[in-house]
């Protein structure tokens, strides 16, 4: 009797899990596809963006492909990405990286802050 009394605990105790795991998938889910959905409309909103450009500036795709490696390349590592860099804040001299607005030491604004670094 205990022994039921046990495996009718772990059923009902697995169950639980199963619904907190399928409820957790669902929400991951929905997540991803906003994401996806946002990341949609921002490739949209840059192709416009580089449209205009290209009108209005006779610049071609290689222009946009060569700026795009020089700005990989500014943390040293051709990572498709753009990373912070470690710098001397210009107030007081300690490290901060470019991700940063200021320096957490001083509050001095960073000259090289980019809000395009993830």
């Amino acid at each position: 009797m205990i022994w039921d009394l046990y495996q009718q605990w772990k059923i009902e105790h697995i169950d639980r899990e199963s619904r907190r795991a399928s409820e957790n998938s669902r929400r991951a889910d929905s997540t991803a596809s906003s994401y996806a959905s946002r990341t949609e409309q921002m490739a949209l909103a840059m192709e416009a963006v580089w449209s205009l450009l290209k009108e209005k500036h006779n610049l071609t795709d290689l222009d946009l492909i060569q700026k795009m490696h020089e700005i990989d390349l500014q943390d040293g590592v051709k990572d498709g990405k753009t990373n912070g860099v470690a710098i001397s804040c210009l107030g007081c001299g300690q490290k901060i990286n470019t991700r940063m607005k200021k320096c957490i030491y001083c509050d001095t604004e960073n000259s090289r802050y980019s809000p395009f670094v993830g």
